[in-house]
């Protein structure tokens, strides 16, 4: 599902955000 990736993706961005 997206919805599983997604939330991946943002507990990621939480842990480190990126630098854009």
């Amino acid at each position: 599902r997206k919805e599983k990736k997604k939330m991946v993706f943002v507990s990621k961005v939480q842990t480190a955000p990126y630098e854009g």
